[in-house]
């Protein structure tokens, strides 16, 4: 969990940062009976002073993870052949959590140059989320919490008066922490109780650091909307922290796990997304609101298990350039 101290010190890195124009061309786009320029209007401020930009996005996501489905017995059947033995036959189904959609948001802040089309700016990003599973009296919870701020230097190219490129490269900061509890796993036959009890408690860390590119591009549809569609990759060198901490008891086994791991290693993400813009002017100051839909992927994040980490979902964010 991010303490209010760290979120105050976030705050105030994003706006120092100042980071003006996020990821579009803002100009004032009110006359729509002009057809032959997408942004007939001239912009809110000169060119030549430079522009800020501030905004925030409200997030609704959906993180799910790979690898934590898990076989629990179900259907038992007891035999006891004329020698005495016993012989047991379990049957089982699948279960895994209930990926569930949770809101979180984003803050950013850009500054583009007025003596030439290069803007700086910062992003941080916050989800936290939890999933349940259960199958009779079985149960499994998984937590995770996203936090990640990229920033990023990048330049805004405009290839006619409709479409706009802008590439980007930068740093991306992660902390991602997960947590997976499965508990119950009881089963009670004719001859045998208790024949299955499972109760674990597993959590990871991870902080890491690495270089991002990426690119987004817009085209303008007139009277101040415009579609875009953006794509970065990035390359994460962090430190995993895991704790195993399991318990498992069959007919004739009781077996304990305790176990702590540190681990040094590098994950790959790619990110993505498409939406929709509207742009005006008043007084000045433009406003922005954007609609749109987003993915991001940490290729083999969980230590835990094996698989890759996702978050999928819609943003709508607000933003002021000045």
């Amino acid at each position: 969990m991010i303490s209010l101290k760290k979120i105050n010190f976030l705050l105030a890195l994003v706006v120092t940062n100042s980071v003006g124009c996020a990821f579009g061309d803002y100009y004032n786009y009110s006359d729509c009976q002009d057809n032959n320029n997408c942004y007939s209007c001239e912009p809110c401020q000169p060119a030549c002073c430079g522009r800020g930009y501030i905004g925030i996005e409200l997030l609704y996501w959906r993180a799910f993870n790979s690898g934590f489905d898990v076989c629990i017995p179900g259907d038992v059947s007891t035999v006891v052949t004329p020698q005495g033995t016993v012989i047991t036959d379990t049957s089982g189904r699948w279960i895994e959590p209930d990926y569930k959609w949770k809101p979180g948001f984003r803050i950013g802040a850009f500054y583009e140059f007025g003596d030439c089309p290069v803007f700086v700016g910062s992003l941080w990003s916050h989800l936290r989320s939890h999933s349940d599973g259960s199958r009779n009296e079985n149960s499994i919870r998984w937590d995770v919490d996203y936090d990640v701020l990229d920033l990023i230097v990048g330049y805004d190219y405009d290839l006619n008066s409709c479409v706009g490129l802008r590439p980007y490269a930068g740093l991306r900061y992660a902390r991602i922490d997960q947590k997976i509890q499965l508990d119950g796993f009881s089963l009670e036959t004719a001859l045998v109780e208790d024949f299955f009890l499972i109760d674990v408690n597993n959590r990871q860390d991870f902080t890491g650091i690495g270089p991002l590119i990426g690119i987004e591009g817009d085209v303008g549809i007139g009277c101040g909307f415009s579609v875009y569609a953006n794509l970065s990759v990035a390359c994460l060198y962090g430190n995993f922290k895991v704790h195993f901490h399991e318990f498992e008891q069959t007919i004739d086994t009781i077996s304990f796990c305790n176990a702590r791991r540190n681990q040094d290693a590098s994950i790959a993400v790619a990110d993505a997304g498409v939406g929709i813009r509207w742009e005006t002017c008043y007084c000045n100051t433009q406003l922005i609101l954007q609609l749109g839909l987003e993915h991001h992927r940490y290729y083999d994040y969980n230590r835990l298990c094996h698989g890759d980490l996702s978050f999928d979902g819609v943003n709508f964010s607000i933003g002021i350039e000045y």
